[in-house]
């Protein structure tokens, strides 16, 4: 508990408490006014205490021992991401999550962490041969994710790999090599999709895909979403009288369906914590969370704002979801763990500082 309440983290946990006291807010306003949304609320709390209890636990493991668990825990998600396609819950046409008892359980959002650790544990010291095994180790879950389907956590992935092989430990002639296999791999995709869109699209409805990906500012969500916050005022507060619906509000639009209903000022205040989070992560030098926590908080906020194309990636934090708020209390509870004066497994410290 003294590792979590150090001087040096209250840029963390500060931030944290005003995002989470956000979060609560909204989800008992949203279960007031809506039956489907009743549970969220509770659910919301146990989550965060969860989340938390898990972040404190985590920070006495020693790195050693993540580290050398990493790769088993790492095909355990393999095998999640592999059930779930065949017995997972079908939500919205996406087969993503598990249905135990009253909580869902997201694969994909565990193997971020597991991806993350794993990547950190492998030996860089032959340089080309790591950087292959870094892009096989991440294309494994990135298509049995695109299988499912979820876009967004296909691109964290592909963040959380190039993180990796993008780092200043690695020589620029490798770096120039894997740059010219990626290119040459989109290339070939494109080429591939040209020739066979029909067949491809049958199977994958990327046409779909590609359509929500390049529509910005268009469809009745981001409609809605920015109406509500261009008609709130500064400080609103629309208790038992939301200013306009907003689908998805507790996950993908939960910012707009702050900003709206709770005032701007209020999601004002919600991206500063996140700028001070941000910080606090610059500070600890870590850069796979760094890349997939600045991703997902721009640009979630980016197309609730209607300037970014919508896609499934929620609020760290503030949309409502246990198996993301869990992970990334787990994410932060393990860089919190790492101090810089003591010694730690090279690798490890890799996961933190490149």
């Amino acid at each position: 508990m003294k590792k979590i309440f150090k001087l040096n983290n209250l840029l963390f946990i500060i931030p944290l408490i005003i995002i989470i006291s956000y979060s609560f807010i909204d989800m008992y306003y949203l279960s007031s006014l809506n039956k489907v949304y009743q549970y969220h609320f509770i659910k919301e709390i146990i989550f965060v205490i969860i989340g938390f209890t898990l972040m404190i636990l985590i920070t006495y493991i020693k790195p050693k021992t993540l580290l050398t668990f990493s790769p088993y825990l790492y095909y355990f998600s393999i095998i999640l991401l592999i059930l779930v396609l065949f017995i997972g819950n079908n939500t919205n046409g996406s087969k993503a999550w598990f249905n135990l008892f009253f909580i869902k359980i997201q694969p994909s959002e565990i193997t971020k962490l597991t991806l993350i650790l794993y990547l950190s544990y492998l030996n860089h010291k032959q340089q080309l041969i790591y950087l292959i095994r870094i892009m096989i180790i991440t294309l494994i879950p990135a298509i049995l994710v695109f299988l499912e389907p979820d876009t967004g956590a296909v691109i964290i992935y592909l963040l959380i790999m190039l993180s990796f092989i993008y780092n200043k430990k690695v020589k620029l002639i490798y770096r120039l090599i894997i740059s010219l296999i990626i290119i040459l791999f989109l290339i070939s995709t494109f080429f591939l999709y040209r020739a066979y869109s029909k067949e491809i699209n049958h199977y994958f409805n990327i046409n779909y895909r590609i359509k929500r990906i390049t529509n910005i500012n268009e469809g009745y969500q981001i409609t809605n979403a920015k109406t509500a916050i261009g008609s709130s005022n500064p400080f609103s507060i629309t208790i038992n009288k939301p200013i306009l619906y907003i689908p998805e509000a507790p996950t993908d639009f939960i910012f707009a369906f702050t900003a709206a209903n709770f005032g701007f000022i209020s999601g004002l205040i919600i991206i500063i914590c996140y700028f001070l989070i941000t910080l606090f992560i610059i500070y600890k030098k870590s850069n796979s969370l760094f890349t997939i926590f600045f991703f997902q908080v721009v640009y979630n906020i980016g197309f609730n704002l209607g300037i970014l194309p919508i896609m499934g990636i929620p609020l760290p934090f503030l949309s409502y979801g246990g198996s993301n708020i869990i992970i990334y209390f787990l994410l932060f509870g393990i860089i919190i763990s790492m101090d810089d004066n003591n010694s730690y497994n090279h690798n490890y410290k890799h996961l933190a500082s490149y």
